[in-house]
This record gives C-alpha cells, structure tokens and sequence, in this order.
C-alpha cells in the first residue's frame, strides 16, 4: 500500500508585524511613564505620541547599529576608536543593516548611516562622545556605562561633543508640552532614555535578531 502524499504544511506567517506591534505598544507605555502622562489621551493626543514613539524607535535601532560599527571599526584598527570629525563616514563600512527596515511597509523609520539625521520627527542627530575619539577601547575602563553616542537637537553628520547631560525641559516631545528625554547608548550598552526623575530606563525597540519567516 503506497504512503498517502505528503502536502506542504501552511506557510508560516511573519512575526515581524506581532514584534513591531508590541514594541509600539511597549514604547508607547515607557513614553508615558518617561513624561508623566496619566488618564485619559484624545484621540489627536494618542495619534501624536505614537507617531513620536516611532521616531524615537527608529533612532534607537540606528544608533545600536552604529554603536556596533563603532567596536567593529576599532577591532580592525587595532583597538582604536574614530576620530571624532569623519566617526560616521569612517564606520560606514562596518554598519550590518537590517535591510528589513527599509521596506517602505515598515511603520518604523530607521535612519540609514548615510542620513544625516536620526529622529527626523524631533529634529535630531546622532553624536560620538568627543571624549572617545581616538582611544583604545581597552582604555574605556567601563564600556557599559561610558556613553558613546548621543541625541543632540539639529541635523547634521559626523556629530561629536564631549557627553554632557542635557535639559530634559528642551528634549524632544511626544505631547506639544511633554518633554520624552534625550536617548544614549554605552559603548557596550543598549539604548537608554533619561526621565524627568532621573530614572534611566532601556528605550524599547524591535528585535532586530528576530526571524521575520
């Protein structure tokens, strides 16, 4: 008797929409926890802060990828960081981009190294910490702590200043008058976001490692 015929099983259906989903929601309870928003949001409010959340979702994600480009440059220059005036021209080579996040169906923008800007929503850049430029990463006695990149207001590239904290009064908003906090990331740490307490929090984002089949 002949086996019956085998039928290929259902395709499987991406998981990149449930990721990206709960990160959104996930982002959206951090901001309005980050800016002391409580009761009830309109519905033109609701639309404001995701819309912002997704800025600063998609400027997270670009800047841990930058972080990485930045160990990845110094391993191959013997241990050595970038110099602060060309750090980003200098890392592109060594930027591994998920090319998921330039399908134009994504409702997360992630700002590719050649852009010049990181939270087009909030007017913002991503900065080296001038401090780093040119050191041995060896020297970095606290590479999980010792910040590296940086939220700055503007757009522009290669971006660098010495780390300083910054007013949370003039940072980017997810309300008109809601201050959200700057994002930073340690040069071996993940992205983080200061609140008007002083807490730092870990800024959700979609996992970039996740298998989207």
């Amino acid at each position: 008797m002949e086996a019956p015929p085998q039928f290929p099983g259902a395709p499987k259906k991406s998981k990149t929409g449930l990721i990206i989903g709960g990160t959104i929601l996930a982002v959206l309870l951090c901001c309005c926890g980050v800016c002391g928003i409580g009761g009830y949001l309109g519905k033109d409010a609701i639309k404001s802060v995701f819309q912002n959340s997704l800025g600063m979702v998609g400027c997270s994600i670009a800047m841990d990828e930058q972080r990485s480009a930045l160990i990845a440059y110094a391993e191959k220059h013997n241990g050595t960081l970038p110099p602060a005036k060309v750090w980003q021209d200098s890392i592109k080579p060594f930027i591994q981009r998920n090319k998921e996040f330039d399908d134009p169906s994504q409702p997360i923008r992630v700002p590719n190294v050649t852009d010049d800007f990181c939270d087009g929503s909030a007017n913002t850049s991503i900065a080296f910490n001038a401090a780093l430029a040119g050191k041995k990463l060896d020297s970095v006695k606290d590479q999980m702590g010792t910040v590296a990149l940086f939220e700055i207001s503007g757009r522009g590239r290669n971006q660098s200043a010495p780390w300083k904290e910054q007013s949370f009064a003039n940072s980017p908003k997810i309300l008109s008058n809601a201050p959200r906090g700057w994002i930073r990331q340690g040069l071996r740490g993940e992205v983080t976001i200061k609140d008007q307490s002083g807490n730092v929090k870990p800024v959700p984002r979609v996992n970039e490692k996740a298998n989207a089949n």
